[in-house]
């Protein structure tokens, strides 16, 4: 049985002090057998007192310990999957998600996007200015996508979004949206503001891709994005023709 909460634990106590209880009269009855019903009733007083005394205390005692158990372990799984500044996803906890939700023949739409310049975000601001910024990001994020999206941040200043079922013009407005809002922010730190902008690659799949394919053509979509100016939304598709930059960060 597993102990989730302190009903659970209490539900236990009277399962096992009624157990309890029904083992004392069985011992009992084999102990004194073949005593006259007289003896035998009077036995049965003490072998019901005793383990409805003890029992129940012991094995609440008992539940709440594996409760306590349970709990760490709860967080302990939740520490694993999540990104410590954020709160969302972490690379790993993203990727095993994604895994069981792109099954074959369905609809998934990938959306990556990281925030332009952020070095310089945290050679201006430090890295606390920084972590703010990451931080109001990561809000944005959680407020667009609903409750059926998965978001993670992947990067030091990469995110990666995974909608299940939703379709690639769907996709292309919510990742427009996020830009937008992100664009919009101003991030108090210091007694400075921080501004911001990302770019986008968004890519799709229809069950027939890995995870791993879904993330490279939403990489490539990106890479397009800084380099045709950043602060930009990109579909997945073929390359750019433009000439190349020497650095596109």
């Amino acid at each position: 049985m597993i102990i989730r909460n302190r009903r659970d634990a209490l539900r236990m106590a009277a399962i096992v002090t009624v157990v309890s209880i029904f083992i004392s009269w069985g011992i009992t009855y084999l102990i004194m057998f073949p005593a006259d019903a007289q003896l035998l009733a009077d036995a049965v007083v003490p072998a019901t007192l005793t383990p409805l005394l003890v029992a129940p205390f012991v094995s609440y005692r008992y539940g709440l310990m594996h409760l306590r158990i349970y709990r760490q372990s709860l967080e302990l799984q939740r520490l694993a999957s999540e990104d410590m500044l954020t709160g969302l996803m972490n690379r790993r906890a993203f990727w095993d998600a994604a895994i069981k939700r792109m099954m074959p023949g369905r609809c998934c739409t990938l959306i990556l996007f990281d925030a332009d310049f952020f070095k310089k975000i945290n050679d201006t601001h430090g890295h606390r200015g920084g972590d703010e910024a990451l931080k109001a990001v990561a809000a944005t994020v959680v407020a667009e996508i609903g409750r059926d999206g998965i978001a993670a941040r992947v990067g030091g200043e990469e995110f990666a979004i995974l909608l299940p079922d939703v379709g690639f013009t769907e996709a292309m407005a919510t990742a427009e949206k996020i830009r937008h809002h992100i664009e919009l922010l101003r991030i108090g730190c210091d007694g400075a503001t921080i501004r911001m902008t990302a770019s986008f690659g968004v890519a799709e799949t229809h069950g027939m891709d890995t995870i791993d394919e879904l993330y490279r053509l939403a990489d490539e979509a990106l890479y397009r994005a800084k380099h045709r100016g950043r602060n930009r939304v990109e579909a997945a598709g073929p390359p750019p023709t433009d000439p190349p930059l020497a650095e596109v960060a």
